[in-house]
């Protein structure tokens, strides 16, 4: 019953509508998703800031994305390593490969300086970076 008043009154309105055409118009860009969509020049990505290079100088006000450059030792055999490499621009993953390397390498600005048994030594300009094996994180104990 309801639903026979219902749809009674929506005949009686679509009778009595001055501007039907609009109406319908309307109803059909819903149904069929015909939207008019605008400026698609004019969209930013989120995040990322923009770089501003004109003429090969950068802008004073310009945000730079910076590389950067992941290691993950996979494994150490015969005085090489195993190591997976990822490279960023900004948040975003360029480039990602394996290679085995050896001691005097260059990965991105640091240089292996020496492989153990389960760790590899990375110096960089002024820092010294350690990369283990089956490291494991302190404060969480194994469930049983």
């Amino acid at each position: 019953m309801k639903k026979i008043i219902f749809l009674f009154f929506m005949l009686i309105g679509i009778i009595f509508a001055k501007d039907i055409d609009r109406y319908l118009n309307y109803t059909n860009q819903l149904l069929n998703y015909q939207f008019n969509l605008n400026g698609f020049n004019n969209i930013k990505a989120p995040f990322e800031p923009e770089i501003h290079i004109i003429n090969g100088k950068k802008i004073k006000n310009a945000k730079i994305l910076l590389k950067t450059i992941n290691v993950n030792l996979l494994a150490v055999f015969n005085n090489k390593a195993y190591v997976l490499i990822k490279e960023y621009l900004g948040d975003q993953l360029i480039k990602e490969y394996r290679k085995w390397i050896k001691i005097g390498d260059k990965i991105g600005d640091c240089k292996v300086s020496s492989i153990y048994f389960q760790k590899i030594v990375l110096k960089c300009n002024n820092k010294i970076l350690v990369k283990t094996l089956y490291k494991k994180i302190p404060g969480i104990k194994e469930i049983r």
